[in-house]
């Protein structure tokens, strides 16, 4: 059993750093986990409902493109030199990679942003993407063929960081709404740009989530 014993510290370290965020977090994470999955559900219900062949379904999947973008192995450098020792895969599995962690970047921080106006504004971008999401998921699944545990493959090892880091966004945002309250909207904005430690922490997240899932995909798009 020596995999499982090298395995069991790594999932300990991640069940630890996901509890140190939602500690931080208190009751502001938990309700943005709230508001993420029931959402997430209702995208999914209703995406279950609507889409009823694979053309619909894959309509669906293009008109989500930051969400279900999957890198093209042929559009890798064909015929480069660098391609035999892999430099030309590495080079576009790290732009692919700084792009996926540049949006998600800005998705956070307009979330926090959203704070300094009202603290439930904060919560708006974690349940537009969870049932974005979730619709999304309802069309891959009718046209993986009901592969659904390679879907959830495929989203899991990247989503655990990703999720955390919104989470944590979210809650900064609503923080931001209770303590600045009364100082008026110089004091909110004073507030949101002394929140740079929390911001410090979700970029890491994302960074570590934007490697994990472009590897994936970049594995995923090339096949067996």
């Amino acid at each position: 059993m020596p995999d499982v014993e090298r395995a069991s510290p790594s999932r300990g370290r991640i069940v630890s750093l996901f509890r140190r965020f939602r500690d931080w977090g208190g009751k502001e994470f938990d309700r943005a986990a709230l508001i993420y999955v029931a959402c997430f559900l209702a995208g999914l219900g209703y995406g279950r409902l609507d889409i009823r062949d694979p053309a619909q379904a894959a309509s669906a999947l293009r008109a989500v493109p930051d969400i279900g973008h999957r890198p093209d192995p042929a559009a890798r450098s064909a015929g480069d030199d660098s391609e035999v020792d892999g430099t030309s895969d590495a080079r576009a599995v790290a732009a692919f990679a700084v792009s996926l962690f540049l949006h998600n970047l800005r998705a956070a921080a307009i979330t926090m942003a959203l704070g300094v106006l009202a603290g439930l504004l904060a919560y708006l971008p974690m349940a537009g993407n969870g049932a974005v999401l979730g619709y999304w998921c309802a069309g891959w699944f009718f046209t993986a063929g009901g592969e659904a545990f390679r879907v959830m493959a495929l989203l899991i090892p990247h989503g655990i960081f990703e999720l955390t880091a919104f989470f944590a966004a979210a809650a900064a945002g609503a923080r931001i709404d209770r303590a600045a309250a009364g100082r008026g909207f110089g004091g909110r904005v004073g507030t949101f740009f002394g929140s740079w430690p929390a911001f410090l922490g979700v970029a890491a997240l994302l960074a570590l989530a934007a490697g994990i899932e472009s590897k994936v995909a970049f594995a995923a798009a090339a096949g067996p």
